[in-house]
């Protein structure tokens, strides 16, 4: 196959990945489910399965409710593989000047001195909230001890994720760099 050739395959192999959506780095992840408008003037429903549970190498991009055709639809969540140096921060529903507006979930670097802490839904009265991730500073000699869910069925209960003592760390308690990683699973 002469260069002429070759180039034209390479071209026309990017055109299609390009016009499916793929990319070869990309910060913002798009799931099988992940689609529908961006706006909406009502807020979404609860969650239909927030619970989740760590899964090494994988990272668990919870579920949503989207807005499609003046509905909400639920998307099932999905793994993603875990990427050197990187953290996943979930998408979530924010309300702005009047109306609700999604933010994808998009990968971004790790910060040298911070932890990255994931967010989580939690329980708050009489429904499920989002708590946002957010990055703490680092504190010498402890590890950040991921939160997780406690219990069974629909009596679980979250157990909040602490900084320990790196010596008498629990065993659900991970290094700085590794609880970065917001390595998430559902529970089924």
């Amino acid at each position: 196959m002469g260069n002429f050739q070759r180039l034209l395959c390479a071209g026309v192999v990017a055109g299609v990945l390009s016009a499916a959506g793929c990319a070869a780095r990309g910060s913002t992840t798009r799931g099988p489910s992940d689609y529908g408008e961006l706006t909406a003037r009502s807020a979404p429903p609860a969650p239909i399965d927030p619970y989740f549970e760590t899964k090494p190498g994988q990272v668990w991009v919870h579920g949503r409710w989207a807005r499609i055709d003046d509905q909400w639809k639920w998307q099932e969540g999905y793994w993603e593989p875990t990427r050197p140096g990187q953290v996943y921060i979930n998408g979530q529903w924010d309300y702005r000047e009047g109306k609700y507006t999604w933010t994808h979930g998009s990968w971004t670097a790790e910060r040298p001195g911070y932890t990255y802490i994931p967010g989580y839904w939690k329980f708050h009265g009489s429904a499920f909230v989002w708590v946002r991730g957010r990055w703490e500073r680092d504190r010498p000699g402890e590890i950040w001890v991921h939160g997780r869910w406690e219990g069974e069925g629909d009596q679980r209960e979250w157990q909040e994720g602490h900084w320990a003592p790196r010596s008498g760390a629990a065993p659900e308690a991970a290094p700085a760099a590794e609880a970065a990683k917001n390595d998430t699973k559902k529970k089924r």
